[in-house]
């Protein structure tokens, strides 16, 4: 997936566009071993979607809008899919930011929402743990969030939890400050586009809450 969309030859298009794209990932050639190497992929990815299809017996946006969307109160999204049908794992969601800050606010507060259990306490802690370096910015990865540390002035540094969307759709979970920000903004053709949502957070939000305006 390292060459441009547009590029017949970018994995994930071809796989976008596979009549049975889960056979096509299987497919591809194994390079490393489990744990062997960290590389972002978004195969591995369409794979957890179908088998959460296959343990629940349900498509992953009604699973998704059952057991996620519907406690949070989230009535307004969309979810493109692939060629089959099926709606891609990983990626194609539409949420309005303030539902997307819900999602960011449920991992901060352990998997609760208004006080009631959506998702396990220790699926958060396992979920949002360090499990390799990337390559990406010296950002860590856990299962399926980004982990990274921001100047936070005089010395000091923030750990947050992110998500990251194509685009520049992102959410930011810092749980030192009780703070969930959430971007949107359509750099899809730019290459700088997380370069510049994440200056944004650490250039404008941050210094916000750090140094608040007096009234």
């Amino acid at each position: 997936e390292d060459t441009p969309w547009m590029d017949p030859y970018n994995t994930v298009r071809a796989m976008s566009e596979a009549a049975d794209p889960y056979r096509y990932i299987l497919g591809r050639e194994v390079l490393y071993e489990p744990d062997a190497r960290w590389q972002y992929n978004s195969g591995a990815t369409a794979l957890l979607g179908a088998v959460l299809k296959k343990a629940t017996g349900k498509p992953l946006d009604q699973f998704a809008k059952e057991a996620l969307f519907d406690p949070l109160h989230i009535e307004d999204f969309e979810w493109s899919g692939m060629i089959n049908g099926e709606p891609a794992a990983f990626g194609g969601l539409r949420l309005q930011p303030r539902d997307t800050a819900k999602i960011g606010q449920l991992v901060l507060n352990g998997g609760t929402w208004q006080g009631q259990r959506v998702v396990p306490e220790d699926w958060v802690k396992q979920s949002t743990k360090p499990r390799f370096d990337t390559s990406w910015g010296g950002m860590r990865y856990g299962y399926q969030w980004w982990l990274g540390t921001s100047p936070f002035g005089a010395g000091r540094t923030v750990d947050w939890i992110a998500a990251f969307g194509i685009g520049g759709q992102r959410i930011f979970i810092v749980p030192t400050l009780d703070l969930v920000v959430v971007t949107n903004a359509g750099l899809y053709a730019d290459g700088g586009q997380s370069a510049i949502v994440r200056s944004v957070f650490e250039y404008r939000v941050l210094p916000a809450i750090r140094d608040p305006v007096q009234r």
